[in-house]
C-alpha cells in the first residue's frame, strides 16, 4: 500500500515548518553584518578618557576650594579647680570652667563672644531664656589665625548661682561660638548636676583649709 504525505497532513505541516526555518536562516547567513561599532573607535575612546579627566580634574578643583575656604572651629571646656594666692599660706579654691577654642580652618577666623546654652529656659534678670553671655576680658570679634588657641577661664559658682535650681540635674550644659559669618559652633554638653558638684567640692577643700 502506498501512501502519501497527504494522507498525514501533520507531518506535511513539520516538514513545511523546518523547511522555512532552514530558508530562514541561509537569508539570515548572506545578509551583510552592520559595521563595527563607533564606540570601539580608538580615537573616540581617547576623547572620552580625555573628557573623563577633564570631569574629574574640575570636580577635584571644586572640592579643594570649598575645602579650603571651610571654616572649621572646635570648642571644649572641662573643669578644674584653681585658685588665686593672696598671700603666704593663703590659697583659696574655687571651681573653673575652662573653654578651648581652635580654629582648624586654613584661613583666619572671627568669633564673637562665647554664649551659655541650657537644656531649659530659666528666669534671669532680663526674662526667660535658655542662652546667657557670662563677662568676660577681651574684646570681640577676636581673631584666630590657623592653627591658634584661645583658652577661657570661667568661674563656675557665678553660673550655679544665677540658675539654681532652675535647671534638672541632668540637664545639659554647652558653650556656643558664632563667627562674623554667622556660623555657629558647639562645645561638648555637660550635666548640670557636674557644675554643682564642681562648687561643692571647692566649698569642701576650702573649709578644710581653714
Amino acid at each position: 500500500m502506498i501512501s502519501s504525505m497527504q494522507d498525514y497532513p501533520g507531518e506535511m505541516d513539520l516538514a513545511q515548518t523546518v523547511r522555512a526555518s532552514y530558508d530562514t536562516s541561509r537569508e539570515e547567513s548572506t545578509m551583510p553584518q552592520p559595521e563595527q561599532s563607533a564606540w570601539l573607535d580608538p580615537k573616540a575612546l581617547v576623547s572620552i578618557y580625555a573628557a573623563l579627566v577633564a570631569t574629574g580634574a574640575l570636580l577635584w578643583n571644586i572640592f579643594r576650594s570649598i575645602n579650603e575656604n571651610k571654616r572649621k572651629v572646635v570648642l571644649d571646656y572641662h573643669f578644674t579647680q584653681a585658685w588665686i594666692q593672696k598671700g603666704v599660706l593663703e590659697s583659696p579654691v574655687y571651681a573653673n570652667l575652662s573653654l578651648r577654642i581652635r580654629n582648624h580652618s586654613k584661613k583666619s577666623v572671627y568669633i564673637n563672644r562665647p554664649t551659655f546654652v541650657l537644656r531649659r529656659e530659666i528666669n534671669t534678670n532680663l526674662g526667660p531664656s535658655k542662652r546667657f553671655e557670662n563677662p568676660v576680658k577681651g574684646t570681640f570679634p577676636k581673631e584666630l589665625k590657623p592653627g591658634e588657641q584661645e583658652k577661657i577661664d570661667y568661674k563656675i559658682k557665678p553660673i550655679v548661682d544665677m540658675i539654681g535650681d532652675q535647671l534638672k540635674p541632668r540637664d545639659s550644659v554647652f558653650v556656643e561660638i558664632s563667627d562674623t559669618f554667622d556660623n555657629v559652633y558647639e562645645s561638648n554638653r555637660k550635666r548640670y548636676q557636674l557644675f554643682k558638684n564642681q562648687v561643692k567640692l571647692a566649698n569642701d577643700l576650702n573649709s578644710k583649709g581653714e
